[in-house]
Protein backbone atom coordinates (compact mmCIF):
# COMPACT_ATOMS: atom_id res chain seq x y z
CA UNK A 1 0.00 0.00 0.00
CA UNK A 2 2.53 2.56 0.94
CA UNK A 3 4.48 1.78 -2.26
CA UNK A 4 1.50 2.50 -4.30
CA UNK A 5 0.98 5.76 -2.54
CA UNK A 6 4.75 6.67 -3.12
CA UNK A 7 3.95 6.01 -6.78
CA UNK A 8 1.28 7.87 -7.34
CA UNK A 9 2.61 10.66 -5.49
CA UNK A 10 6.00 10.78 -7.69
CA UNK A 11 3.96 10.42 -10.87
CA UNK A 12 1.77 13.55 -9.58
CA UNK A 13 4.96 15.32 -9.03
CA UNK A 14 6.22 14.76 -12.80
CA UNK A 15 2.58 15.45 -14.14
CA UNK A 16 3.19 19.46 -14.67
CA UNK A 17 6.55 19.05 -16.55
CA UNK A 18 4.62 16.54 -18.86
CA UNK A 19 1.61 19.08 -19.31
CA UNK A 20 4.38 21.68 -20.85
CA UNK A 21 4.64 22.06 -24.55
CA UNK A 22 8.39 20.62 -25.20
CA UNK A 23 9.81 24.27 -26.05
CA UNK A 24 8.83 24.82 -22.38
CA UNK A 25 10.78 22.10 -20.96
CA UNK A 26 14.11 23.27 -22.47
CA UNK A 27 14.95 26.78 -23.60
CA UNK A 28 18.38 27.08 -25.15
CA UNK A 29 20.10 29.07 -22.86
CA UNK A 30 22.41 31.78 -25.08
CA UNK A 31 25.85 32.73 -24.21
CA UNK A 32 26.40 36.65 -24.40
CA UNK A 33 29.28 38.54 -24.78
CA UNK A 34 28.03 41.83 -23.02
CA UNK A 35 28.78 45.99 -24.17
CA UNK A 36 32.19 45.90 -24.71
CA UNK A 37 33.95 49.38 -25.90
CA UNK A 38 36.50 49.78 -28.41
CA UNK A 39 38.70 52.36 -29.81
CA UNK A 40 38.48 52.14 -34.01
CA UNK A 41 41.97 51.29 -34.48
CA UNK A 42 41.03 48.24 -32.20
CA UNK A 43 38.39 46.93 -34.20
CA UNK A 44 40.44 45.10 -36.97
CA UNK A 45 42.12 43.55 -34.00
CA UNK A 46 39.27 42.08 -31.72
CA UNK A 47 38.36 38.78 -30.97
CA UNK A 48 35.91 37.26 -28.98
CA UNK A 49 35.18 33.09 -27.98
CA UNK A 50 31.95 33.44 -26.60
CA UNK A 51 29.71 29.92 -27.07
CA UNK A 52 32.31 27.68 -28.70
CA UNK A 53 32.15 30.42 -31.28
CA UNK A 54 35.06 32.70 -32.06
CA UNK A 55 34.01 36.32 -33.49
CA UNK A 56 36.90 37.97 -35.49
CA UNK A 57 37.91 39.86 -38.21
CA UNK A 58 35.93 42.93 -38.31
CA UNK A 59 35.54 45.61 -40.64
CA UNK A 60 33.80 48.84 -40.91
CA UNK A 61 33.39 51.37 -44.08
CA UNK A 62 31.98 52.54 -46.83
CA UNK A 63 30.99 50.18 -49.90
CA UNK A 64 32.87 50.65 -52.74
CA UNK A 65 31.32 51.29 -56.24
CA UNK A 66 28.17 52.58 -54.42
CA UNK A 67 26.14 55.84 -55.20
CA UNK A 68 25.55 57.84 -52.30
CA UNK A 69 21.64 57.99 -50.84
CA UNK A 70 21.29 62.03 -50.00
CA UNK A 71 23.75 63.01 -47.13
CA UNK A 72 24.07 59.41 -46.64
CA UNK A 73 26.46 56.99 -48.10
CA UNK A 74 26.02 52.74 -47.96
CA UNK A 75 28.25 51.22 -45.00
CA UNK A 76 29.46 47.68 -45.04
CA UNK A 77 30.35 45.86 -41.51
CA UNK A 78 31.91 42.79 -42.24
CA UNK A 79 32.90 39.54 -39.56
CA UNK A 80 34.05 36.39 -39.41
CA UNK A 81 32.23 33.90 -37.39
CA UNK A 82 34.06 30.44 -36.05
CA UNK A 83 31.86 27.41 -34.81
CA UNK A 84 33.90 24.92 -32.91
CA UNK A 85 31.17 23.40 -31.61
CA UNK A 86 29.27 20.53 -32.38
CA UNK A 87 26.02 21.81 -32.97
CA UNK A 88 25.05 24.53 -35.53
CA UNK A 89 25.20 28.18 -33.53
CA UNK A 90 23.04 31.36 -34.55
CA UNK A 91 25.84 34.58 -34.00
CA UNK A 92 24.15 38.17 -33.51
CA UNK A 93 26.74 41.10 -33.27
CA UNK A 94 25.44 44.60 -33.00
CA UNK A 95 27.79 47.45 -33.16
CA UNK A 96 26.83 51.34 -32.08
CA UNK A 97 29.16 53.98 -32.67
CA UNK A 98 29.65 56.66 -30.69
CA UNK A 99 30.88 60.12 -30.31
CA UNK A 100 33.18 61.69 -27.79
CA UNK A 101 30.49 63.02 -25.52
CA UNK A 102 28.22 59.37 -25.52
CA UNK A 103 26.06 60.15 -28.42
CA UNK A 104 25.48 57.77 -31.29
CA UNK A 105 26.65 57.74 -34.75
CA UNK A 106 25.44 54.95 -36.38
CA UNK A 107 23.78 51.55 -35.70
CA UNK A 108 24.41 47.77 -37.36
CA UNK A 109 24.29 44.56 -36.90
CA UNK A 110 24.69 41.54 -38.49
CA UNK A 111 23.44 37.49 -37.55
CA UNK A 112 24.17 34.15 -39.13
CA UNK A 113 24.22 30.61 -38.98
CA UNK A 114 27.23 28.79 -38.49
CA UNK A 115 27.37 25.00 -39.18
CA UNK A 116 29.79 22.65 -36.36
CA UNK A 117 33.21 23.33 -37.27
CA UNK A 118 33.07 25.75 -39.98
CA UNK A 119 33.61 29.67 -40.33
CA UNK A 120 31.26 31.92 -41.82
CA UNK A 121 31.38 35.79 -42.82
CA UNK A 122 28.64 37.60 -42.37
CA UNK A 123 28.86 41.10 -44.51
CA UNK A 124 26.03 43.88 -43.70
CA UNK A 125 25.19 46.71 -45.13
CA UNK A 126 23.44 49.81 -43.96
CA UNK A 127 23.55 53.60 -44.61
CA UNK A 128 24.98 56.56 -42.40
CA UNK A 129 26.23 59.77 -42.69
CA UNK A 130 29.84 59.92 -44.04
CA UNK A 131 30.33 63.10 -41.30
CA UNK A 132 28.92 60.94 -38.11
CA UNK A 133 31.05 58.09 -39.29
CA UNK A 134 34.25 60.22 -39.45
CA UNK A 135 33.03 61.85 -35.89
CA UNK A 136 32.59 58.11 -34.32
CA UNK A 137 35.47 58.29 -31.56
CA UNK A 138 34.63 54.69 -30.18
CA UNK A 139 32.21 51.66 -30.91
CA UNK A 140 30.52 49.72 -28.61
CA UNK A 141 30.31 46.39 -29.59
CA UNK A 142 28.29 42.93 -28.51
CA UNK A 143 27.92 39.42 -29.23
CA UNK A 144 25.43 36.69 -28.82
CA UNK A 145 25.09 33.11 -29.49
CA UNK A 146 22.50 30.91 -29.73
CA UNK A 147 21.94 27.43 -30.52
CA UNK A 148 20.33 26.94 -33.56
CA UNK A 149 16.52 25.29 -33.91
Amino acid sequence: MRRRFLMLVSSLACAPALLLPAAARAQPVPSELPWTRLAPADLDRYEATVGGVRVNNLALGPLADAEAAGPATVQEFTLTAANRGAEWQRVIVEIVGVREDGRPTFTAGADLDVEPRRNETAREQFFAAEEEMKATAAYWLRVLVLPRD
